[in-house]
């Protein structure tokens, strides 16, 4: 009430507010007691006079949110001190690492005077239409065009230039292009560009600035304005970024079948070998919730239903009843992605059944043209991201059967072991030891196995639960 007059969005979001705080204390309530855990069980491991490892502490910082001033009061309460000079420089070398890992290549982009160049010389916009025109044909696989294209432009250290040795670093410019430059959280195709036959340019960053796409690689010939060279994508990373661009969709859209309309998409980035989207949820979906989310998505994989794309004027496109759209600007008209109803009958009835139960959004990216290429879905990952925001991060294709398959393996396993426990009374005491040993082999196992996360939640309570049984059958027989 205090600052709801200079913020007024605090008075109509109240609620919100309060299950965000409410969240981020269960969060470190949590957190501060698997943090003591941690602690104890370190501590049971020193010498009366050893220090407390200062890796632990700065995990137990950095990792779990502690404040170092409570890590340090909680180790001396507990008879020990931490080296703080120490700790100091194991912070000091993890934000260098960290401060490293992020010095990553940056996309190409073009200065503000050689844009003006190429407008002034009356070089065109790039054409991409051809990132689209792919088919898949009746044998279930993708055909991509391999176009040729004019070099109008190559761009190296800042400047345009005419000509470039083989060996050198650059961007080339073409009249039109079949890669496709990273947009909509989709990366960017990567390739080659041959001329005679021959690969005279690698690309492997490929970005729009300005309606100039520009291919970013290196030269393996010599490279000059108005040579035509031949357009190879690397087929196989732009089908796994097409798969998993439309699983992304169908994230999107079972997310909210199964836990509710307020939950919206926050982001999402897609590349050849997995997902990630982050969206917006007032409670942690419980491993029954992410098992119905896979279900939903997986259900719509295997009906094998076509996947439509269609330009419509952006005034109708959101007036579609279950359009899924960010907060960002839009171009008009925009592209449509619909799965299993063609766009123009939800732009023609966009209040209709159909409009309200489809997985359909506004999106540049590249997708399938049919559900059953995706073969598979497996989420294999989720966790907070931030305050009122939770990540997903799941695999398609062969990696998805391949997660189940272990998950069933795992569950077999799981079955066994538990009649062993169940029959245990009747058992030696060396037999039941050793049942109980293997019901520690497989949770080590179930924690780090590629199955699905729901799948992996309860194993882990179930296999607790038959590890503390198999525990009293031991004892018992002693």
């Amino acid at each position: 009430d205090n600052l709801g007059e200079a913020y007024p969005e605090l008075l109509s979001s109240q609620e919100k507010v309060m299950d965000t705080i409410n969240e981020d204390e269960a969060l470190f309530l949590s957190n501060l007691q698997k943090g003591r855990k941690l602690m104890t069980k370190t501590i049971k491991k020193l010498d009366n006079s050893a220090l407390f490892p200062a890796e632990v502490g700065w995990f137990l910082h950095n990792s779990l949110g502690i404040p170092t001033d409570m890590v340090e009061s909680m180790v001396q309460d507990r008879g020990h001190r931490m080296d703080m000079e120490h700790y100091s420089r194991v912070e000091r070398d993890a934000l260098q690492k960290k401060a490293q890992g992020l010095q990553v290549s940056q996309n190409p982009t073009l200065d503000s005077h050689s844009l003006q160049q190429l407008q002034a010389l009356g070089v065109p916009p790039t054409d991409d239409l051809l990132k689209y025109s792919y088919r898949l044909t009746d044998s279930g696989k993708y055909e991509f065009p391999s176009p040729e294209g004019c070099i109008l432009s190559l761009y190296r250290q800042g400047k345009l230039v005419d000509r470039v040795a083989a060996g050198e670093d650059c961007c080339v410019i073409l009249d039109r292009t079949c890669f496709y430059p990273e947009a909509g959280g989709q990366e960017s195709d990567q390739g080659s560009m041959c001329r005679n036959g021959a690969v005279a340019f690698t690309t492997d960053n490929v970005q729009l600035c300005g309606g100039y796409i520009l291919h970013q690689g290196q030269a393996q010939t010599s490279l000059s304005v108005d040579d035509t060279v031949q357009l190879n994508i690397d087929q196989e990373r732009r089908l796994g970024c097409m798969q998993r661009h439309t699983a992304t969709h169908l994230l999107n859209h079972a997310l909210r079948d199964v836990l509710g309309e307020e939950c919206e998409q926050r982001g999402s980035h897609v590349g050849p070998n997995r997902l990630r989207f982050d969206f917006s949820v007032k409670n942690l979906p419980s491993p029954e919730e992410l098992r119905r989310v896979e279900e939903t998505v997986q259900s719509i994989v295997d009906r094998a239903q076509q996947v439509y794309t269609q330009d419509v004027p952006l005034v109708q496109a959101k007036g579609v009843a279950g359009i899924r759209t960010m907060d960002e600007e839009y171009p008009d008209p925009v592209r449509v992605v619909s799965v299993g109803t063609p766009v123009q009958e939800l732009v023609t009835n966009p209040s209709g059944r159909a409009a309200r139960t489809t997985s359909v959004e506004i999106c540049c990216g590249t997708h399938v043209h049919n559900t059953a290429s995706i073969e598979a879905f497996v989420i294999n990952y989720e966790r907070r991201n931030e305050i009122g925001s939770r990540r997903i991060i799941a695999v398609t294709g062969e990696e998805a059967v391949e997660a189940r398959k272990t998950a069933g393996e795992v569950e077999e396993r799981a079955w066994h072991l538990e009649q062993l426990v169940l029959n245990g009374e009747t058992s030696s005491v060396q037999e039941m030891e050793t049942v109980h040993r293997d019901v520690g082999k497989l949770i080590r196992r179930v924690d780090t196995a590629n199955i699905p996360l729901w799948n992996r939640l309860v194993l882990q309570d179930s296999l607790d639960q038959l590890q503390s049984r198999a525990k009293r059958v031991v004892t018992k027989l002693q």
